[in-house]
């Protein structure tokens, strides 16, 4: 199957401008051509773009698409295949609406990303962390709060998902394996408290050596290591260790920006989700909270951007199809370029999750992740908002949802799975 989208503007995830009147040819899943020409001869079929932006699919680098999953104790009146489709549906509806590749930073077991990448469920490209990482007295968050673990120490989880909890160097590098050998892609550790009588707020919950051999052991397999972390001492704590990324960070100070731009450590902010939480929390307390979250997050990214810190956009906002888009915007709110904000959810980010030679960029030789918007998100990120304006959302080459589908060459249909041994 060779086609060509013609005419476009083109931004090809780097942060560099348009460039219009662009034509993408796509065989099979990959992209093979970028140029100015209009004629590709009659074995490839022409869909008109002219005026329109054609761009790489986005990366949400930050996702959480079965949180139902890590609070288990407190979600006993569904069953556990119910929370699946739950996962299914947000999976499928985060692809549709133009995130064709993400990483899930715990909750989801590794058989969902393997659904994915052998056809069995709809969702984008997927790296998973299976859990989060913590040390025991530290974010398990009682019912309501999230709900790890109740008063009486009831705990329950998923099946081939790790136990978050892992206390002492040995238990700390033993709890890594343990995660990589159920299929992790990355590791992601929590070092942080949440607000609480009995926590002291500015300390490291791990000792500095557990954290640096969680981060050895998880370098020694080859895989990166994500750090929620927020105040100075946990931030620097994770940064001696030699973590890839700090995400959230909403209380990052000076110090700490320096020395992940001296370490070129990636931050992945998640702003939006702190936005959400100050603007639209229902719980009184929860937005209370969700102010400070809010301005120091707002701090902690304008800091980074000054530094030269790299930024990889992440969302934290499972339940919201258009998570990537709003994160977007609000990033450009608060003074990042348009460019650099869709480059932080498109090449950079694939810079990031380490996927730059599958997709990212509109490159030959990448992956035909694509998406077509009628209008200049360079000019009017809130475009990214507009379903009805994002007219082809494109997966390996084969188009996932827009009005533009009926103007594609017909794909032919899925064979029909045979079930061995079924009746």
């Amino acid at each position: 199957m060779r086609f060509a989208l013609v005419g476009g503007n083109v931004f090809d995830g780097t942060g560099s401008p348009l460039r219009p009147g662009t034509s993408v040819v796509v065989e099979d899943s990959k992209i093979v051509g970028v140029s100015s020409d209009r004629d590709f001869g009659s074995d490839t079929a022409l869909v008109d773009v002219t005026g329109r932006t054609v761009m790489p699919g986005l990366i949400d680098c930050h996702q959480h698409f079965g949180p139902w999953f890590q609070m288990l104790i407190t979600e006993q009146s569904r069953s556990l295949m119910y929370h699946a489709c739950r996962s299914i549906d947000s999976l499928r509806s985060i692809l549709e609406s133009g995130t064709t590749s993400a990483r899930d930073l715990g909750g989801l077991e590794a058989g969902f990303r393997d659904a994915i990448n052998d056809g069995l469920i709809a969702g984008p490209r997927l790296k998973v962390a299976l859990t989060v990482l913590q040390a025991t007295n530290s974010f398990e968050m009682l019912p309501g709060l999230g709900g790890l673990i109740s008063p009486q120490e009831m705990y329950t989880k998923l099946p081939a998902v790790p136990a978050n909890w892992c206390d002492g160097v040995d238990g700390c590098r033993a709890k890594v394996r343990e995660c990589l050998r159920w299929g992790a892609d990355f590791i992601k550790i929590l070092n942080d408290q949440f607000p609480s009588k009995r926590l002291k707020l500015d300390r490291s919950p791990w000792t500095q050596e557990e954290v640096d051999a969680m981060c050895d052991e998880a370098h020694r397999s080859g895989v990166m290591v994500s750090a929620h972390a927020y105040r100075h001492e946990a931030v620097m704590t994770v940064l001696r260790a030699g973590v890839d990324s700090i995400e959230e960070g909403c209380f990052l100070d000076e110090e700490c920006i320096q020395e992940m731009a001296k370490r070129q450590v990636w931050y992945v902010p998640c702003i939006s989700c702190t936005v959400w939480h100050a603007e639209s929390n229902p719980d009184p307390e929860g937005a209370k909270y969700g102010i400070q979250l809010r301005d120091g997050n707002i701090r902690a990214l304008q800091l980074a951007m000054e530094a030269g810190v790299p930024i990889a956009c992440g969302t934290d906002s499972p339940m919201w199809s258009g998570a990537v888009a709003r994160e977007l915007e609000t990033m450009v709110k608060v003074g990042m370029s348009p460019g650099d904000a869709l480059a932080s959810a498109t090449g950079r980010a694939a810079d990031f999750i380490r996927t730059a030679d599958e997709v990212g960029r509109i490159k030959a030789g990448l992956e035909a992740d694509l998406l077509v918007i009628n209008g200049d998100p360079l000019a009017e990120i809130t475009v990214l908002h507009d379903i009805d304006r994002l007219e082809l959302v494109m997966q390996g080459g084969k188009p996932v949802s827009g009005s533009l589908i009926p103007s594609l060459p017909k794909f032919p249909n899925r064979l029909p799975r045979v079930l061995i041994g079924g009746h």
